[in-house]
């Protein structure tokens, strides 16, 4: 069974959902196109943007307000807005692979970019709440943000 939320905003040219699939309340997904594995799911408030492509596998969640940005308009001439004259801007669409079993913790943001269009994740990384991911992690992996990092101590074991 899928299960939408009646809050949840699609716009999406191709969409490819298998079943036991959640896409919770206030979602906004605007995707050229969305493959969703079975028993994945993308939780409330996450937002999945850029006119790309996400292509989750098997058990992949997607944590509260994440972001996945899977295109970015970056001006590289004196302007620094949208309304910039077209050959002033870069545009890139690109397409964000989620592995199976990946886990992406709350507010995390994994982006594309000028220099790594296409992000991997792979099979059975965790992403810390709150990280901010640009480029492809080979599997599996911890991956936390140096904040995440400073609050850790380990305890000794006598």
């Amino acid at each position: 069974m899928v299960k939408i939320y009646p809050t949840a905003k699609i716009i999406c040219d191709e969409m490819d959902i298998e079943r036991a699939n959640y896409i919770g309340d206030y979602v906004f997904i605007y995707l050229k196109r969305l493959v969703m594995g079975e028993g994945s799911q993308i939780n409330a408030f996450a937002s999945v943007t850029g006119g790309g492509e996400l292509i989750m596998g098997r058990n992949v969640v997607v944590s509260y307000g994440a972001r996945l940005i899977t295109g970015t308009d970056q001006p590289v001439g004196r302007y620094m807005s949208d309304s910039a004259p077209e050959e002033e801007r870069y545009v890139v669409r690109g397409t964000i692979f989620l592995d199976d079993n990946v886990f992406v913790g709350a507010n995390a943001v994994i982006s594309v970019n000028r220099r790594c269009p296409i992000i991997a994740i792979g099979r059975g990384t965790v992403i810390g709440a709150g990280a901010y991911i640009d480029r492809s992690i080979p599997e599996p992996n911890l991956v936390v943000t140096p904040m995440q990092r400073l609050r850790f101590r380990p305890r000794r074991i006598v």
